[in-house]
């Protein structure tokens, strides 16, 4: 994504992770940041 999260996507994101739904998720580490750590857009 060639664009910044806005609040409210990071503030759902945290919202489904604090949430039951993800209750059998341990120990994972989930990256919110659109795909920027995999480098640039080509």
């Amino acid at each position: 994504m060639p664009r910044q999260a806005q609040p409210d996507e990071i503030a759902e994101f945290i919202t489904f992770i604090a949430s039951d739904r993800v209750r059998f998720a341990t120990g994972s580490e989930l990256v919110a940041d659109g795909g920027f750590s995999l480098g640039p857009v080509r």
